[in-house]
């Protein structure tokens, strides 16, 4: 973690690229977690762009899937407004729903209404149960009478 912690956020994309150089796999996912959480956290803008580069193998495509996700969440608990737009501007499929996800989560620590309007038209609920485990932690009973207004397929996600 001091490792990471002592990288600049414009040294921690040369980092990620070292690290393909590493023969063990186990601590390799380990210190690129960690650095995909500090890149995510000191700069959310500079880890979307990072994020969308070409390229890379399997695992790549993973973490870079996981860095668009936090960069999305730690935008939104700084600008939500700005994570919000920027989702948004995605082109319709699977990453804009994925970044939209993001932003409900971290918009439903403070407002879950706009939270669950938001997954309402991502495929499969959008992660709608996480916002209401989250609501329901807050508030059960606004959050129960909310559920029970749903459509009652909605009910079941």
């Amino acid at each position: 973690m001091a490792y990471a912690d002592s990288l600049s956020p414009a040294e921690i994309p040369d980092a990620l690229h070292q690290l393909e150089a590493m023969p063990n796999s186990r601590k390799k996912f380990i210190i690129r977690y960690i650095l995909t959480l500090r890149f995510a956290d000191a700069d959310p803008q500079g880890a979307l762009a990072w994020s969308q580069k070409k390229g890379g193998d399997q695992i790549s495509y993973l973490m870079k899937r996981q860095m668009a996700d936090l960069a999305y969440g730690a935008l939104a608990e700084r600008d939500p407004a700005t994570a919000l737009s920027q989702a948004q501007q995605l082109p319709a499929g699977p990453k804009r729903d994925q970044a939209l996800m993001a932003v409900a989560n971290k918009m439903a620590e403070t407002d879950p209404v706009q939270a669950l309007k938001l997954t309402q038209n991502i495929p499969n609920g959008g992660g709608a149960n996480e916002i209401f485990s989250r609501w329901a932690d807050k508030d059960p009973n606004q959050a129960t009478q909310a559920l029970l207004q749903l459509p009652s397929q909605e009910q079941r996600m």
